[in-house]
């Protein structure tokens, strides 16, 4: 199942596509405007209701050009990376209206966050995503999407513009629980400090996909931070960072670490640090848009026993399919 974030919006006005057109772009209100009721957030996204908060604000490229004729060939912009923020009650852009009008094709590209655009990290040339040195270790849950191709005629009513959000990069999550017969001795485990390295901190892309660089993340300098008190039960698993870790796809090696420092309730002066290597046998690589959880167990015997790595759709991994209306 293909994993994607619903955004109905790029509202394009109550009126029809019907109203007219001369040759030059005419000044006229009557026109069909076009206007946005879309979404957006540090970390994943989880619903709908975390896009839609005021301040939020996603980018839009767009272009049109004569759907026949001679001038078929030529291209004009509607926007380019512009801003469409969340007011509270609706989406909004800066800047004039502008208007749909029949006889000509619609291209749209997004991309969220619009921090991104402006920051320079993410671009549109051509139909084409670009971004440069994007700081994979700051959670941002980069996502595009594109709807093309639209042909407005006179005979057909403006509608909203669905965008089929796809997530760029992947998510992690580790989760952990204590062995039930290890918990009947000493209780509750309290993981005093966790991490993550042996990663890139960032990494580009383009329509090849992604290369991971940047500098290389240590012991001393994460890619993610975790622990400070979380507590592990043997009733369920339960992660051990706080915040989401969204790191750039990559081919795995066996320099990706977790680091944990825990204690037993029983025995709280006795901390105990395991280092572990990620198992890269059933799991290779983190593509992008997958959800990766990894299942740990922890024994009596200084040891962390971990499962099979799962593998699941990010819409399972972060709550489902999100329809914004």
């Amino acid at each position: 199942m293909r994993k994607e974030i619903l955004l109905y919006g790029l509202l394009l006005s109550l009126c029809l596509c019907a109203c007219s057109r001369n040759d030059a772009l005419p000044d006229d209100t009557s026109s069909g405007v076009l206007r946005f009721d879309l979404p957006t957030t540090r970390a994943a996204i989880h619903n709908g209701a975390e896009l839609s908060r005021a301040g939020n604000a996603f980018a839009v490229w767009g272009d049109y050009r004569l759907s026949t004729s001679a001038e078929a060939g030529r291209t004009d912009k509607l926007f380019s990376g512009d801003a469409v923020t969340y007011n509270g009650t609706g989406w909004n852009y800066e800047g004039e209206i502008r208007y749909w009008y029949p006889g000509y094709t619609y291209n749209f590209y997004a991309v969220y966050p619009s921090s991104e655009v402006q920051a320079g990290k993410v671009s549109y040339e051509g139909g084409t995503l670009s971004v440069s040195h994007f700081d994979a270790t700051r959670s941002v849950d980069l996502m595009a999407a594109e709807h093309t191709g639209i042909v407005c005629t006179p005979d057909t009513p403006s509608r909203p513009v669905s965008f089929s959000f796809t997530h760029l990069m992947s998510q992690v999550r580790f989760e952990g629980k204590v062995d039930p017969a290890v918990h009947a001795v000493l209780g509750d485990v309290t993981v005093e400090s966790a991490k993550l390295y042996g990663l890139y901190k960032a990494g580009s892309y383009s329509a090849s996909g992604w290369i991971a660089g940047g500098e290389m993340t240590t012991s001393s300098d994460p890619f993610a931070h975790g622990g400070d008190g979380i507590v592990l039960t043997s009733d369920k698993t339960q992660s051990v960072f706080r915040e989401d870790i969204l790191p750039v796809p990559v081919r795995l090696t066996n320099e990706i670490t977790l680091d944990i420092t825990y204690h037993f309730a029983r025995k709280p002066e006795e901390s105990k640090n395991m280092r572990i290597h990620l198992p890269i046998l059933s799991v290779g690589e983190w593509k992008p848009g997958k959800g990766y959880k990894y299942s740990f167990v922890v024994g009596d015997d200084e040891h962390i026993y971990f499962d099979k790595p799962g593998i699941v759709e990010w819409a399972e991994a972060s709550g489902g399919i999100i329809v914004v209306e």
